[in-house]
């Protein structure tokens, strides 16, 4: 691992770590499959990240966790919610007061890997800190937070009132009517005023179903309608308090455990959609990186902690851009471009120096330090083909790389590579590139058109007017050639005095 401080812009020439050489040299060809070829490949990606966070922020305890998956009952294996179940006491959240300032001093959860197993921990106040972006989404996130707490806290206490935490003789003997009261309440606020708008006419409709299938079992009814004298259709279905105190205890603990089950149903569904809606991974306190491994990501929080960027290679840099480009890390992505700048430019500028072609730079000449094949212990070794590499293959790459690469390969001017390129570039990079090699075109004509005067000097006055004068000397050996013998000045016979622009006879 390689170490380069936030403030400089020198490359750091420190030992490459075991694993950055680059791979054999090949022949270059720019791919849109998102796959480098000269990147260092960790086999234990959560190794540096658990490195490099603090060990107060590391994983969340085996229990936790069992119960998380366990409430979740979704085939999702991957999916997993920052543990806030069914723990601890049941009123607190009710109570908490969810500022801002307060979230600042939480632990956001970061899951990566193709199947985000692998989580890792970061402070929310250095997020904001480092991150305009995130500052402002978590900001946006925290009412949905606020309802999602409210929603948890009616999970817990449903739960607590439901076997196995509290068993079903509850609802039958002494004390039924406290228990029943508890359970009657939690149903009511659940069905007037679900925290989560988007399912609140669901749980609605859900309590209305299971109250109004038993409302219809008369022997559910505490009394007959007949000796109470009680008509249904004076509760309709949407009475469901009303209804509940008509019933027995069993029946009301029966519409508690569909309200329960409610409850997780919509827990799974907010943790599935949070895949596609960074605003609700926010509100449960999760950043979701499922293109990401442990060793960009360690790089990331590293940072983040200490001011210190570490990187293994170019490619790895590459990573670290990207991921800091995501997440709107302004500065550490600076950065990055830096350093991947002023390598590559400082190899391209070595190669002209030593007559390097661009093109035998990129396959990776073994013998010069800018080569992609090239081994020593700079972490940034061949860095010119991986930089143009991740050009190439990003939508939108940064501008100092994309103008990078544009100006390389115009001023090399090979054709071969030119088509290369053409082959893999975008529509605008192509007409940038198109636009560069024209105006290099343009400024070598303006060059030879200097150069003219100097190589025919006897053709410099009245230029304009060349093609208008005859060719007097090819008239006068075409007359000698005729008539066998020249006309001699000296024997007074006619002379003809050919100058620039005139025509005499002496």
């Amino acid at each position: 691992m390689h170490r380069f401080g936030p403030a400089a812009p020198q490359l750091n020439r420190s030992q490459a770590s075991a694993g950055s050489r680059s791979p054999p040299a090949k022949r270059f060809c720019p791919t849109l499959d998102g796959n480098s070829d000269s990147g260092h490949t960790s086999s234990n990606e959560s190794t540096l990240v658990s490195a490099m966070i603090p060990s107060s922020l590391s994983q969340h305890s085996n229990t936790e966790q069992r119960e998380l998956e366990m409430e979740a009952q979704t085939n999702s294996p991957s999916i997993h919610m920052q543990p806030d179940e069914d723990a601890g006491t049941t009123a607190s959240c009710e109570t908490e007061t969810l500022s801002f300032h307060k979230l600042l001093d939480t632990a956001i959860t970061l899951e990566y890997g193709e199947k985000l197993d692998q989580k890792c921990s970061i402070h929310l106040q250095l997020l904001s800190d480092h991150s305009p972006k995130l500052r402002q989404l978590f900001v946006q996130a925290s009412e949905l937070r606020e309802a999602y707490l409210k929603a948890k806290s009616m999970r817990q206490k449903a739960k607590a009132l439901t076997p196995p935490n509290t068993s079903a003789e509850a609802f039958l003997g002494k004390g039924v009517d406290e228990m029943v009261a508890r359970a009657v309440n939690l149903i009511t606020r659940a069905y007037e005023n679900f925290p989560l708008l988007e399912y609140r006419d669901s749980v609605k409709k859900a309590l209305e179903a299971v109250t109004d299938e038993q409302f219809q079992i008369t022997k559910m009814w505490r009394e007959t309608p007949s000796h109470g004298n009680i008509k249904r259709k004076d509760y309709p279905s949407a009475a469901v308090t009303q209804r509940l105190r008509l019933m027995k205890a069993e029946v009301v603990l029966i519409v508690l455990n569909q309200l329960l089950k409610a409850l997780r149903s919509i827990k799974a569904q907010e943790l599935n959609k949070a895949f596609k809606d960074s605003r609700k991974a926010a509100a449960q306190h999760r950043i979701l990186l499922p293109d990401t491994d442990g060793d960009t990501l360690g790089s990331l929080v590293h940072w983040v902690y200490n001011r210190d960027l570490q990187f293994l290679d170019a490619n790895h840099l590459c990573k670290i851009y990207g991921l800091a480009s995501r997440l709107g890390f302004q500065e550490l992505g600076e950065i990055c471009l830096d350093n991947l700048s002023h390598a590559a430019s400082k190899a391209i500028n070595a190669a002209k120096t030593e007559g390097v072609l661009l093109q035998d730079l990129l396959d990776g000449t073994p013998t010069f330090p800018g080569g992609a094949g090239h081994v020593n212990s700079d972490p940034l070794s061949g860095v010119v083909r991986t930089v143009f590499t991740f050009v190439i293959q990003q939508e939108r790459p940064p501008t100092v790389l994309k103008k990078l690469l544009i100006e390389a390969v115009a001023d090399n001017a090979d054709p071969s590579l030119v088509e290369t390129f053409l082959q893999t570039m975008s529509g605008e990079m192509k007409t940038e590139l198109g636009m560069a090699l024209t105006y290099r075109l343009f400024k070598l004509k303006n060059v030879l058109a200097q150069l003219e005067p100097t190589r025919y000097p006897e053709e410099s006055s009245n230029s304009s007017v060349k093609s208008e004068v005859p060719n007097i000397s090819a008239e006068l050996k075409r007359d000698d050639h005729i008539t066998g013998h020249g006309m001699d000045r000296d024997n007074g016979s006619t002379h003809v005095n050919a100058s620039p622009g005139s025509l005499f006879v002496e």
